[in-house]
């Protein structure tokens, strides 16, 4: 039996995220001109972090999905395909079927409009919030010290974000398979988590 898509994501994403930090510690020794000396520390907060937060963002794609399907055709069969994830996921692995990307018809400009704005507006910040709160704990820091790293980054994280991620999100709900968009993500924050490393000085 194989992992549930949640889990085979997660795991996915981690990978992803700690090859972003080794790549942004060889970047950052580069641009030092200094010898490469590989941190393993910062490469393990990037895997656990993501390996956390990746399934409860595999439940809001779902969420998204099944709220606002991309196709409106056969409408009723796509919201209890959604509706099932949790059971798919119990089971197994999703089949190649998924909700809103195997059925033919309309796109749904409007769903995908909404799905956005939802994404950016409400799933953004608060993965920019647990992001700096996430880091922080994994490093030790005091619950004053995040917050005050809250109140510093917050908005210079999330402002940078809406530069990429609107664009991302709007790709991803119209052309990316339901069950693929996890990792089309995952593969964009390739170079977001090279950027995110350099930031905050995680290399």
């Amino acid at each position: 039996m194989g992992l549930p898509p949640s889990v085979n994501a997660a795991i996915q994403a981690s990978l992803l995220s700690g090859l972003s930090n080794y790549l942004a510690q060889i970047l950052a020794a580069w641009k030092a001109n200094r010898p490469f000396e590989l941190a393993i520390a910062p490469i393990f907060r990037f895997f656990i972090f993501t390996l956390i937060t990746t399934p409860p963002n595999y439940k809001w794609q779902a969420f998204l999905e099944r709220t606002f399907p991309t196709y409106t055709t056969a409408s009723l069969r796509e919201s209890k395909k959604t509706d099932d994830l949790d059971m798919k996921e119990k089971a197994g692995p999703l089949s190649p079927t998924v909700p809103g990307t195997a059925e033919p018809g309309r796109i749904d400009k409007g769903n995908i409009l909404r799905k956005l704005l939802l994404d950016q507006c409400c799933g953004g910040p608060i993965n920019t919030a647990l992001f700096i709160i996430g880091m922080g704990l994994l490093n030790g820091n005091p619950w004053e010290q995040i917050q005050w790293n809250i109140a510093r980054d917050f908005w210079k994280f999330q402002c940078a974000g809406w530069k990429l991620w609107p664009m991302v999100a709007l790709i991803s709900f119209s052309v990316v398979p339901f069950e693929r968009r996890v990792l089309f993500g995952s593969l964009v924050s390739l170079g977001w988590t090279i950027y995110l490393s350099l930031l905050i000085g995680e290399v």
